[in-house]
């Protein structure tokens, strides 16, 4: 029996039926909310990340951190010239951060001593270390305010549609099939890669007994998998 079939046409049925319910407006609001507050995070990030950085919050920071360096080894307290900048890659190498993360934080230090000369190593490894921290606290805030403005944004909505036209609730009822059908195809990603792993598995035979099904439901739904489509895209630009 193609069991896995049957479960995607109730999963498909659902998100119809919930998104006919809820309308055009808001199901597409919802379906969109977290694509759009990634998106608006990540532009202004930034931008809110340097404001946090000049802020009492980035000096409290930079302090914190400083005096854990100090704390490390004597020569982040070192005043950097340009008769001794060779001590920056003496102090690297007591610096525990990811290697990866090693050459980007270098580059601001860096940038931060042609700047802002005459400080401590430890004051511009700080800063640096500091500036990502709240570019990332920047990132997290926008999204959290962006998710409660949405979310008032929605009761609204929610409010103003109680007496949706048939054509609204028809169209939400689409973008609720789109969902179904990323959320589908998720899952058969998910399972092409464990009959990948394990094809002579209880659970690989299991896929193979429902994709191969005179029915052909998972067949279909793997073929003409959305999520595929997508990665081949993104693949096909890097």
């Amino acid at each position: 029996m193609d069991y896995i079939g049957i479960i995607f046409l109730v999963i498909a049925g659902i998100y119809f039926i919930k998104g006919c319910k809820k309308g055009f407006i808001i199901n597409l609001l919802e379906s969109f909310k977290t694509i759009i507050g990634f998106v608006v995070a990540f532009i202004f990030c930034e931008t809110v990340g340097s404001y946090l950085l000049e802020g009492s919050i980035g000096s409290s920071l930079i302090t914190t951190t400083e005096e854990t360096l100090l704390g490390i080894n004597e020569i982040f307290g070192t005043v950097v010239t340009s008769e001794n900048q060779e001590l920056l890659g003496e102090a690297w190498e007591y610096l525990t951060v990811p290697a990866s993360f090693k050459d980007t934080l270098l580059e601001a230090v860096n940038g931060y001593i042609s700047t802002d000369p005459g400080l401590t190593i430890g004051y511009y490894i700080s800063k640096a270390i500091t500036s990502y921290v709240t570019v990332v606290i920047g990132f997290v805030l926008i999204l959290f305010v962006f998710s409660i403005v949405f979310w008032l944004l929605l009761k609204v909505f929610k409010s103003l549609s109680k007496n949706q036209g048939i054509l609204s609730r028809f169209l939400g009822g689409l973008v609720g099939l789109v969902r179904a059908l990323i959320f589908i195809g998720i899952i058969c990603y998910l399972l092409n890669i464990v009959h990948a792993i394990a094809p002579g598995s209880g659970i690989g035979e299991f896929i193979d007994s429902s994709v191969n099904h005179e029915l052909g439901i998972t067949k279909f739904f793997i073929d003409h998998n959305i999520v595929s489509y997508i990665l081949d895209l993104v693949l096909a630009k890097m």
